[in-house]
């Protein structure tokens, strides 16, 4: 029981890293993005 409950959490760590990771890149990407575009904006 208290294994399956260390893989669960364990496995929640990693899922939230992941988001993080996803989140953090697509607000690089949209920073990037923003920069590239501001003189065609402006």
């Amino acid at each position: 029981m208290s294994l399956i409950k260390k893989l669960m959490s364990k496995h929640a760590k990693l899922e939230s890293y992941y988001l993080w990771m996803i989140f953090f890149v697509i607000a690089v990407f949209l920073l990037a993005f923003g920069v590239y575009r501001l003189p065609d904006l402006l």
